[in-house]
C-alpha cells in the first residue's frame, strides 16, 4: 500500500494529512515528515484540505472525503468513532453519554478510544466533553490541543445555525 502526505497551513494551525490511494487515514495537528510515505498532494489530499478549509470558514459542517480508520483502531475504537461521527456540528455529548449510546459503562474507555482517533476534526472527537464544567482531554492532553478543543466547540456553537449559499454566478478561473 502506498501512502501520501502533505503539510498545510490552516486557520487552525499547521496540519499534516495522510492518505492511501483511496482514503484519508491520518491527521496530525502539526507539520511532520511521515516516514514511509511520499510527500505528494494527491487529489484525495487536495479534496480533504479543501473541505477542512471550508470547515474553518464556516462553509462546511461535515466531511465527505473518504476516510479509513481500520488500519489503526480496535473494534471498540471503531464503534466509538463511528458514533462520534453522528454528533451534529455545534453540539456536544459527554463521555458517559457516548458510552451509554454504544452500550458501554465506561466513560474512561470512551476517552481512551477517542485519544486514539487517527482523524481528529474529520471525526469530531472534540465534540465529546467531560461535563458542563470539564472540557476533557484532547489529543494527548497537550495544553495547546485542549485550547484548540475549546476553540472548536465555541466556533461550532457560534456557527451552528449559519448557512452558506454558494454564489450562482461564480466561474472557476481555471476552466
Amino acid at each position: 500500500m502506498n501512502y501520501f502526505y502533505n503539510t498545510y497551513e490552516t486557520a487552525i494551525g499547521p496540519m499534516t494529512l495522510i492518505a492511501d490511494e483511496k482514503s484519508l487515514v491520518g491527521v496530525r495537528l502539526k507539520a511532520l515528515d511521515i516516514v514511509g510515505a511520499e510527500r505528494y498532494e494527491s487529489p484525495l489530499l487536495y479534496d480533504a484540505i479543501c473541505q477542512l478549509n471550508q470547515y474553518c470558514f464556516g462553509q462546511r459542517k461535515e466531511f465527505d472525503v473518504p476516510m479509513d480508520i481500520t488500519l489503526s483502531t480496535t473494534d471498540f475504537q471503531k464503534k466509538v468513532l463511528s458514533y462520534v461521527k453522528t454528533i451534529p456540528f455545534g453540539q456536544t455529548k459527554t463521555y458517559i453519554e457516548v458510552a451509554k449510546a454504544i452500550g458501554c459503562n465506561s466513560a474512561q474507555a470512551v476517552g481512551q478510544a477517542l485519544k486514539a482517533n487517527p482523524l481528529p476534526i474529520f471525526i469530531p472527537c472534540h465534540r465529546v466533553v467531560g461535563s458542563a464544567l470539564d472540557i476533557g482531554g484532547y489529543i494527548g492532553n497537550d495544553p495547546n490541543n485542549i485550547k484548540l478543543k475549546k476553540n472548536l466547540i465555541a466556533f461550532e456553537k457560534k456557527n451552528a445555525n449559519r448557512t452558506f449559499v454558494a454564489p450562482t454566478d461564480y466561474k472557476d478561473p481555471e476552466e
